[in-house]
């Protein structure tokens, strides 16, 4: 228990301040990653298509960032907001426009340290092809 507990301070200091990208955000594993590398000091920039759930995610963000203040000063990135929100259309083939997003991501906070791509699709599952259609080593 002691050990993980020294593990657990070490990755939080070796993480925060840093800034952390995460596509696929405003729900589900998106938002779960923002949310733990928030609590772990980190400037979030949140990117995702549906803004009304990136906004919940701000305001939750944001709280987490008012708990850590109280606990303790924090290191900020000179003039530059703690967390950013980001609306785009991963799914979208246009390579522009993931420029775009990681252009906006700079502009906020002048660098990247770590990126997560989670942004994904919904829907409706394809189906395999049926078992007989493939050649199995016995």
């Amino acid at each position: 228990m002691q050990m993980q507990m020294e593990m657990e301070m070490e990755m939080e200091m070796e993480m925060k301040g840093k800034v952390a990208m995460v596509t696929g955000a405003s729900s589900g594993l998106g938002r779960d990653f923002c949310l733990s590398l928030a609590s772990h000091g980190c400037h979030v920039v949140a990117a995702a298509r549906r803004t009304n759930l990136l906004r919940d995610l701000l305001q939750q963000l944001e709280q987490t960032k008012l708990e850590e203040e109280e606990e303790e000063e924090e290191e900020e990135i000179a003039g530059r907001p703690h967390h950013a929100l980001i609306e785009v259309d991963l799914s979208a083939s246009e390579e522009s426009l993931l420029d775009a997003a990681v252009q906006k991501a700079w502009d906020a906070f002048g660098r990247i340290d770590i990126l997560i791509n989670n942004a994904g699709l919904t829907g409706r599952p394809l189906s395999l092809p049926a078992a007989h259609h493939f050649a199995f080593p016995p």
